[in-house]
Parts: structure tokens; C-alpha cells; sequence
């Protein structure tokens, strides 16, 4: 305010100088009275001052209108500085507002950051509980992976034993058919021979052919049927067709075998092979091997004495013609 009265009085002088006397020109009284004021509030340029000294120069300026545009300005300040003050009030309002924010924001930013690196701290621990628990699974399922493969192994191992097991088993079962069905015909010659009766007749027809059929189905059993994997010497059979005088060709047409005619001249050879095997042990007598021939040889010799008798002895009694059968 004590620009403003200096300016008041500085105009009150110029009233007592009416004929504007004094040297000083607008441009002279803005610079000296309203410098420090007029320059701060209002900020005007030296370019704008050079201008109103040069029109100042060549159109003077009455202390009416240097009143005016004092009063104008003073005005101008005034409301300037009223809108400064509203303008400092707000802006220190809308300080303490920002620092209150930032306060505020800054203690929550703090507490989230807070609660944010708690909540990571918990996540990192779960994590690696979880990374922890994910590699015990993948040993465990490595474990079970390899106990899998080994169980694998043994079930093929076990497997294998299995098939050999069952093919022994069939195998068996097989042979022991076999034998049951040899013992079976074992039995029932033994059978037939302890079953003899006074009025049976060892040369009857019946049972000639009976003996021969059953040769014949030894014969036959021991020669196979000539299927699967039998190899036959077909050089061998055709020298012993040559032999027997048998001139039919042992390969048929297609180039095939003609294995009816291959089995009858192999059970021809069987058979003379038998007979030749019997001559044989029927004529070594006088050791330990021929027992049996012997035996066989004075039974047959006491048969015939046995028949010889029944037939030159008188009477007609039927013990003595089956005396040679008991």
C-alpha cells in the first residue's frame, strides 16, 4: 500500500504543476514509482517501455490521463493481487490436499506392498512345496515304472514256464494215453490166453484171422502214417519195390507220393525184418539169451506128444485132446 500513496501524492504535486513544468514524462513516473510493483505484477517487457518512451517523445501525455491510467493499473493490481491471494489460498489448499493424498497413497502403497510381498512369500513357499511334491511324484512314478518293466519281465518269464509247463503236461498226457491204450491190449491178450476153455481150438479160422488182423495193426502203428514231418527214403523203397518184384511207381502225378503203396512195402519189411529176428532167436540156443526159445521149443514139443497121445489113446473121455491147451 505504500506504493499506492506515493503514487497519490506524486499525482497530488502534478496538480499544484499545472503547466506540467516538470521534466518527467509517463515513461519516467511508471519506471521510478511503480518499478518495483507495476514490473513484478504485471511483467512488463523493456521492449513495451521503449515503445511509450518514443510515443511519449512525440505525443505528451497530460496528468489527467497519467491519472487514469495510474488508477486503471492500481485497479488492475488490486484485482490482480486478490486473485493472486485467492490463487496462493487455493493453491496451498490444493497442497495440503496433495500432500494428504500422497500420505494417504503412500501409506496404502506401503501396505499393499506389504501385504503384496507377504502374499508372494507365501506363493514362493507353496511353490516350492508343489516343486517339492512334483519330484517325489516323478521318483515315485520312476520306481513304479520300473517295477512295472521288472513285473513285465517276470510275467514273461513266468509266462514262458507256463507254455513249457502245458506242453510237458500235453505231452504227458499223450503218452500216458499211449500207454493206457498198450497196456489196454496187453490185458486183453493176456485175457484172451487166461481165458482158454476145454472146447477152444487154438488152430480155429476165426481166430487165425483175428491174429493176423492185429499183426497187421501193429505193423501198421509201428510204420506211422507217413504224415507230418516224416522224411522217406524214397531211393530205399524203390530198391525194396525192386526186391519184392513190385514194378508200380512211387510218385504219382503232380509230382505227389504215393504213400499207400509207401506203407505197404515198408510193413513188408517190417515184417520179414520180424520173421528174420525170430529165425534168429529160435535157432541160438545154449545160453542165458535163449531161455525163452528153449522153453518155448520143449513146449511145443510136449504139445505134440500131448496131441499124439490123444489121438492113440482108446477111450472117448475130453480131457485128454485139451490137456496140450492147459
Amino acid at each position: 500500500m505504500k506504493a499506492d500513496d506515493d503514487t497519490q501524492d506524486e499525482y497530488n504535486g502534478r496538480g499544484q504543476d499545472p503547466d506540467g513544468k516538470a521534466s518527467r514524462n509517463i515513461s519516467d513516473i511508471i519506471n521510478t514509482q511503480f518499478s518495483s510493483t507495476t514490473r513484478e505484477s504485471f511483467d512488463i517487457s523493456s521492449d513495451d517501455d521503449n515503445k511509450n518512451e518514443e510515443n511519449n517523445e512525440d505525443n505528451p501525455i497530460t496528468d489527467e490521463e497519467v491519472y487514469k491510467i495510474i488508477e486503471s493499473k492500481v485497479d488492475e493490481r488490486n484485482k490482480l493481487r486478490l486473485e493472486n491471494e485467492e490463487l496462493k489460498k487455493e493453491n496451498s489448499s490444493l497442497r495440503e490436499t496433495i500432500e494428504v493424498y500422497e500420505n494417504n497413497y503412500t501409506s496404502e502403497l506401503e501396505s499393499q506392498r506389504q501385504r503384496y510381498e507377504n502374499h508372494i512369500k507365501k506363493y514362493e513357499l507353496k511353490i516350492q512345496e508343489l516343486n517339492q511334491k512334483l519330484n517325489d511324484s516323478n521318483k515315485e512314478l520312476g520306481n513304479y515304472k520300473e517295477y512295472t518293466e521288472t513285473f513285465k519281465t517276470e510275467l514273461k518269464e513266468i509266462q514262458t514256464e507256463l507254455d513249457i509247463k502245458n506242453r510237458d503236461i500235453i505231452e504227458l498226457k499223450t503218452n500216458n494215453a499211449a500207454l493206457k491204450e498198450e497196456a489196454s491190449k496187453y490185458q486183453s491178450a493176456l485175457g484172451v490166453a487166461a481165458n482158454f476153455r476145454i472146447s477152444d481150438d487154438k488152430n480155429h479160422s476165426v481166430q487165425l484171422k483175428n491174429d493176423i488182423l492185429s499183426l497187421q495193426d501193429i505193423i501198421e502203428n509201428y510204420v506211422t502214417n507217413l504224415k507230418g514231418k516224416i522224411e522217406v527214403n524214397i531211393e530205399n523203397v524203390k530198391r525194396l519195390s525192386e526186391n519184392y518184384g513190385c514194378h508200380t511207381n512211387i510218385m504219382e502225378k503232380a509230382g505227389k507220393q504215393n504213400k499207400s503203396f509207401i506203407k505197404a512195402i515198408l510193413q513188408r519189411h517190417v515184417l520179414d525184418e520180424l520173421l528174420s529176428c525170430v529165425k534168429k532167436y529160435f535157432d541160438c540156443s545154449g545160453n542165458v539169451v535163449s531161455l525163452e526159445s528153449e522153453i518155448l521149443m520143449k513146449t511145443t514139443s510136449l504139445c505134440s506128444k500131448l496131441d499124439e497121445f490123444s489121438k492113440t489113446r482108446k477111450g472117448t473121455d475130453t480131457i485128454t485132446p485139451a490137456s496140450s491147451i492147459k
